[in-house]
């Protein structure tokens, strides 16, 4: 008879445990803040015209309680729940991979140098239009920042007939001038990303190495 007794009692410490665990864990998925700023976990049962029927978890004891909505500052169903998937969905959405591409018809901003001489100024100005072509490809490793690589190309060329060209000692020529520049950059890029209204602003920069070569002829007649 002992044995039973015993037996019996273990039989029912686990099923009041269990009891708990899963009434702990299919509550507090709801929010009620009163109006003194405290905050309860609970699962609302039923909202009614002037109060609000919850039950929660004190002390592992499972309670039914009432407040009067004069007393709730604000209450939200599945509160918890939400904040759960949210968490969830950020967590599997943190890598994320950027790649961009553009083109197009652009210009050097620098001015024309005051000591260029004046025939060849338009020259010099022509110079400075051309074509780019560019692109970065990145990863952000977290919710907020990432890396990448970033390249650009520009070119642009020109020509001027009937340039004379002196050399001491040797002699006057004259020919066509032409000029082929390519500037080309490589380097790191890194991101910042932020969210306003449902609407994601990308901030990118990075520290790299430039290239500038220009093929300049003349071609003598």
């Amino acid at each position: 008879m002992r044995l039973k007794t015993k037996q019996h009692a273990n039989e029912n410490f686990f099923t009041t445990l269990l009891f708990l665990m899963i009434s702990l864990g299919l509550l507090s998925q709801d929010l009620i803040v009163t109006e003194n700023n405290d905050s309860i976990k609970c699962n609302i049962n039923q909202e009614g015209f002037e109060q609000i029927a919850f039950t929660y978890a004190s002390n592992k004891v499972v309670r039914d309680s009432v407040l009067p909505k004069s007393k709730i500052k604000s209450f939200e169903l599945g509160y918890y729940h939400n904040i759960a998937s949210v968490n969830t969905k950020i967590n599997k959405d943190t890598v994320k991979f950027t790649a961009r591409f553009y083109g197009g018809i652009s210009r050097q901003t620098s001015e024309v140098s005051e000591y260029t001489p004046d025939e060849f100024k338009s020259y010099v100005e022509e110079l400075k239009k051309g074509y780019h072509l560019g692109g970065d490809i990145g990863i952000f490793f977290s919710e907020n920042a990432g890396i990448g690589i970033h390249a650009s190309h520009f070119q642009s060329s020109n020509s001027m007939d009937g340039v004379e060209l002196s050399i001491e000692d040797v002699g006057t020529f004259y020919g066509t001038m032409s000029d082929y520049i390519t500037i080309f950059y490589l380097g790191p890029q890194f991101y910042i990303k932020s969210e306003y209204e449902h609407v994601w602003f990308v901030v990118s920069g990075g520290l790299g190495y430039t290239s500038y070569k220009d093929v300049a002829k003349v071609d003598t007649f």
